[in-house]
C-alpha cells in the first residue's frame, strides 16, 4: 500500500470514529474519478454522503482488508491513550468511589427511615382517606342535587312561561305570546333539550304557534263580520258628507241624499287614532287593531301570503254578498233599499282604501282595483236593470242624486269611475225618455182637451201665473186696463209653455251635480226637446186641425197660438242658455222648430181656406136656382145673402185678429172659390142638356152684383178681380150683341177673361 493510501485511510478512520469531515484535497488517482461534489448542501449531509461513498468504493476496490488493519491500529492507539489518562486520575477516582459508597450507605438508611415514616403515615391516614373519600362522594351528591334543583327550577320556569303564553293568548295579546314562544324555543329550551320534558315542550311549540295563529285569525274574521255591518254606516256617513260638499259648492241647502246628519266632517270617517287604530265618532266606531295584529303575527310567522289570500277571498265573498243584495227602484217606498245597497258599497271600498294605505305589502292595489272593477260592472248592470221598473221622473232625480254622490265619493278615494259615468248616461237616457213621455202625454192631453177659444184673465194672480209661462209683449198700460181681459191665445198656449219650461228645468235638474259628458246630455236634450215641440206639441196641433170636427174659430185660434209658439221659442232658447250644463257648451238654437211652427201656420191658413170653401160649397149646393124663371128676380138670392151675412160675421169676428196679409189671402181665396163655385154650378154638365133663359142670367147678375158690392165694402184691392171672369161672362150673355166676342179688339177690352169653353156651354144652355 502506498504511503498516500495509508494516510488517506487513517484520516478516513479518524473521521468515521470522531464524526468529523474527512474531505481530502489530494488528487489520489484511486478516488479522483469517483468523488462527486454536491454544492449547496450542508456539511453534515455532504460528509455522510461522501463517507458512504468512500466505504462503498473501498468494498468495490477490495481495499477493506487494509481499511480494517488501519482501523484496528487506530483503536489500539486510542486504548493506550485512555489507559494513560486513567493512570493519571486513578487516586481521584478511588476517592470519588469511596465517597459514593458512603453516600450510598447514607441514602440506604434514609430510604429505610422514609419507608418507615411512610408506613406510619399510611397507618395514621387511612381514617382520613376514608373520610376524604366520603366527603368527595357527598360533594358529588350535593352537586347533583344542586344541578337537579336548578334544572327543576328551569323546567318550572318553562312551565310558567308556557302557562303565561296561554294567558297571553286568552288576553288577546298574541304578539307577546308569540315572542314568548320564540324566546322559549331559542333560549330556555336549548339548555335542557336533552330531557324528554324539554323535547315534549319543543314538539308543542308548533302547536302553540298554530293556536296563536288560529286565535288571531278568528279574531280577524270576527272583525271582518263586524266591519261588514259597520261599513254601511261608514258609507252612509261618507255619502252624507259628500252630499253636503256638493250642496255647499252649489249654494243649495237641501240635502241631495236626504240622509240624517251624523257628523260634521268626512274626516270623522277616516280619522285613525295612532294608538288604537280607530275610526271613531259618535255615529260609528271601527277598531282596525284586530287586522293589524293579525297581519303582524302572520308576518312574524312568515305566512303573510296566506293571510293575504285568505283576506282577499273573504272580502271577495263579502263584496259578492253586497252585490247580490236585492233592491228595487219601482217606487219611493223601495228607495231605502237602494240607499242601503249604495252605502254598503261605499263603506266597503272606503275600508279597503284605509287598509290599503295604512299597511305595507298587504292589500295590493291590483287586487283592490280588480275587486272594484268587478263591483262596478255588477253595480252598473244591477242599477240599469232596476231602472226598467222606474216610472217616476221625481224618483229618477232622487236616484240620480244618490248616484252622483256615490260617484264623487268614491272618486275622492281615487277609484276609477268612468264606467259609472257611463251609468249616468244610461240613467240620463232613461230619465229623458220617461220625462219626454210624461210631458208628451201632458201636452197631448192639453191640446186634445182644448176648445181653442181666447184665454180670459180674471185677476192679477192669473196674470202673474201667466208671466211665469210667457212674457207678454204688450205695454203695461194695456195690462193695467183691468180684468177680466181677453188675450189673443188660448189657455193651452201658456199651459204648454209651462210644460216645456218645466221639461227643460227637470232636464237640467238631472244634470245638476254631474260634471261630465255635457255634449251627450245637451244632444239628448236637443233631441227630446225637438220631439216634444215638433212631434207632440206641433203634431197635436196639426192632428187637431186635421180633425173633421174642427171649427173655423178653432183653426183661427190655432193659427194665433202657433204664432205665439214661434215667439215662445225665443224664450225657450233663453231658458236653455240660462240652464245649459256648461259655460263652454254651445247654445241650443230652435230655428228649425220655428220653421216647423211656421209651416203649421201655413197649414192653418190652408185649413181656414178649406173650411170656408166647404161652407161656401154647401151654400152653393143649397142655392136651388130656377133655370127657366118666368120673370127676373128683383132681389139677390137668399143663399147669396146668407153667404154675405156669414162672411160678414166671420170677417168681423173670427178673422178680425188675423194679420192683414193673411186676411187678404183668406178673402182672395174665399171669393175666388165662390166665383169658381158659381161658374162650376153654371157650367156643370148633366145627363140632359140643362136649359136656361135670360131671366136666370139676370138673377145670377143680381147675385154677383150683390157679392161685388160686398167686396167693394171691404176696401181690399187684392180681391176686386175675383169675379172678373164671371162678370164678363154674365155681361156677354146679357149683351144684345154677343157676336162682339168674336171681335178681337172688343174681346180684349170687355171679355178678356172669358173662358171660351165655359161660354160655349152657357150658350148651348
Amino acid at each position: 500500500m502506498s504511503e498516500q493510501d495509508q494516510l488517506f485511510i487513517q484520516k478516513l478512520v479518524h473521521s468515521l470514529v470522531t464524526g468529523t469531515s474527512a474531505t481530502a484535497t489530494t488528487n489520489h488517482t484511486l478516488f479522483s474519478n469517483e468523488v462527486v461534489e454536491v454544492e449547496g448542501k450542508s456539511n453534515e449531509s455532504f460528509s455522510t454522503l461522501k463517507e458512504s461513498h468512500v466505504l462503498n468504493t473501498l468494498y468495490r476496490t477490495n481495499k477493506n482488508a487494509e481499511f480494517l488493519e488501519q482501523l484496528n491500529a487506530f483503536i489500539k492507539r486510542k486504548e493506550n491513550e485512555i489507559e494513560r489518562v486513567c493512570n493519571v486520575h486513578y487516586q481521584e477516582f478511588i476517592q470519588a468511589i469511596g465517597q459514593l459508597l458512603k453516600v450510598r450507605a447514607g441514602a440506604e438508611n434514609l430510604k429505610n427511615k422514609i419507608v418507615e415514616l411512610n408506613n406510619e403515615m399510611q397507618l395514621s391516614g387511612e381514617e382520613l382517606i376514608d373520610k376524604k373519600k366520603k366527603l368527595i362522594m357527598d360533594k358529588k351528591i350535593l352537586n347533583n342535587i344542586n344541578l337537579t334543583i336548578g334544572t327543576l327550577k328551569h323546567c318550572l320556569g318553562i312551565l310558567d312561561k308556557t302557562n303565561k303564553i296561554n294567558i297571553q293568548i286568552e288576553n288577546h295579546k298574541y304578539y307577546s305570546a308569540l315572542r314568548m314562544v320564540e324566546e322559549l324555543q331559542t333560549i330556555h329550551l336549548s339548555n335542557i333539550i336533552q330531557f324528554q320534558f324539554a323535547q315534549h315542550i319543543q314538539e308543542c311549540i308548533p302547536l302553540m304557534k298554530d293556536r296563536i295563529k288560529i286565535a288571531v285569525t278568528k279574531e280577524m274574521k270576527n272583525w271582518l263580520i263586524k266591519i261588514r255591518e259597520n261599513s254601511r254606516k261608514v258609507g252612509n256617513l261618507a255619502m252624507e258628507q259628500m252630499s253636503n260638499k256638493i250642496l255647499l259648492k252649489s249654494g243649495n241647502n237641501t240635502q241631495l241624499t236626504n240622509q240624517p246628519s251624523n257628523a260634521t266632517s268626512i274626516d270623522l270617517v277616516i280619522n285613525e287614532d295612532s294608538e288604537q287604530n280607530l275610526i271613531d265618532n259618535d255615529y260609528v266606531k271601527i277598531d282596525f287593531k284586530p287586522l293589524y295584529q293579525c297581519l303582524h303575527i302572520y308576518d312574524v310567522l312568515g305566512e303573510s301570503l296566506e293571510l293575504k289570500n285568505s283576506y282577499e277571498e273573504i272580502r271577495r265573498q263579502q263584496a259578492g254578498s253586497i252585490l247580490t243584495t236585492p233592491f228595487s227602484l219601482k217606487s219611493k217606498d223601495n228607495l231605502q233599499t237602494f240607499k242601503t245597497y249604495i252605502n254598503d258599497i261605499v263603506g266597503f271600498f272606503i275600508i279597503e282604501y284605509i287598509v290599503m294605505n295604512s299597511t305595507q305589502n298587504f292589500r295590493s292595489k291590483v287586487w283592490v282595483d280588480s275587486l272594484w272593477e268587478l263591483t262596478i260592472n255588477k253595480t252598473r248592470d244591477n242599477i240599469a236593470n232596476q231602472l226598467n221598473d222606474c216610472e217616476s221622473t221625481d224618483l229618477f232625480l232622487e236616484i240620480k242624486n244618490i248616484v252622483v254622490v256615490f260617484i264623487q265619493t268614491l272618486e275622492s278615494y281615487n277609484y276609477p269611475v268612468s264606467k259609472l259615468l257611463d251609468l249616468m248616461i244610461i240613467l240620463f237616457e232613461k230619465y229623458s225618455r220617461l220625462l219626454k213621455q210624461q210631458f208628451s202625454t201632458q201636452i197631448t192631453q192639453i191640446i186634445q182637451n182644448e176648445d181653442f177659444i181666447p184665454m180670459v184673465l180674471n185677476s192679477a194672480d192669473e196674470y202673474e201665473k201667466l208671466l211665469n209661462a210667457y212674457t207678454l209683449q204688450e205695454d203695461s198700460e194695456v195690462i193695467l186696463q183691468g180684468f177680466p181681459r181677453t188675450l189673443s191665445f188660448s189657455k193651452s198656449f201658456p199651459d204648454s209653455c209651462i210644460i216645456v219650461k218645466s221639461f227643460i228645468q227637470k232636464f237640467y235638474q238631472f244634470i245638476q251635480g254631474f260634471t261630465q259628458n255635457y255634449g251627450e246630455m245637451d244632444d239628448l236634450l236637443k233631441k227630446s226637446l225637438d220631439s216634444l215641440l215638433l212631434d207632440d206639441l206641433n203634431g197635436s196641433l196639426i192632428r187637431k186641425m186635421k180633425s173633421k170636427s174642427i171649427k173655423l174659430t178653432q183653426v183661427v185660434q190655432i193659427f194665433h197660438d202657433v204664432e205665439y209658439y214661434v215667439k215662445a221659442c225665443d224664450e225657450f232658447e233663453q231658458e236653455l242658455s240660462r240652464r245649459k250644463s256648461s259655460k263652454t257648451a254651445s247654445d241650443i238654437a230652435l230655428t228649425h222648430i220655428k220653421t216647423k211652427f211656421m209651416d203649421s201656420q201655413k197649414l192653418a191658413e190652408e185649413k181656414i181656406f178649406d173650411i170656408i170653401n166647404e161652407k161656401i160649397d154647401m151654400f152653393v149646393e143649397l142655392s136651388g136656382y130656377n133655370w127657366m124663371p118666368d120673370k127676373p128676380s128683383t132681389e139677390p138670392s137668399s143663399y147669396i145673402q146668407d153667404i154675405i151675412n156669414w162672411l160678414e160675421t166671420i170677417i168681423s169676428t173670427t178673422l178680425t185678429n188675423l194679420p192683414e196679409s193673411i186676411k187678404s189671402f183668406v178673402y182672395f181665396d174665399v171669393f175666388n172659390h165662390l166665383s169658381s163655385s158659381l161658374q162650376k154650378y153654371l157650367t156643370q154638365q148633366t145627363n140632359g142638356t140643362q136649359k136656361m133663359n135670360i131671366y136666370f142670367v139676370e138673377t145670377i147678375d143680381k147675385d154677383v152684383s150683390s157679392i161685388e158690392s160686398f167686396i167693394e165694402s171691404l176696401n181690399n184691392p187684392m180681391i176686386l178681380d175675383c169675379f172678373t171672369e164671371l162678370r164678363q161672362l154674365i155681361n156677354l150673355l146679357m149683351s144684345p150683341n154677343p157676336e162682339n166676342f168674336l171681335n178681337p179688339s172688343i174681346k180684349n177690352k170687355l171679355y178678356y177673361s172669358v173662358n171660351i169653353h165655359h161660354l160655349i156651354i152657357l150658350l148651348e144652355k
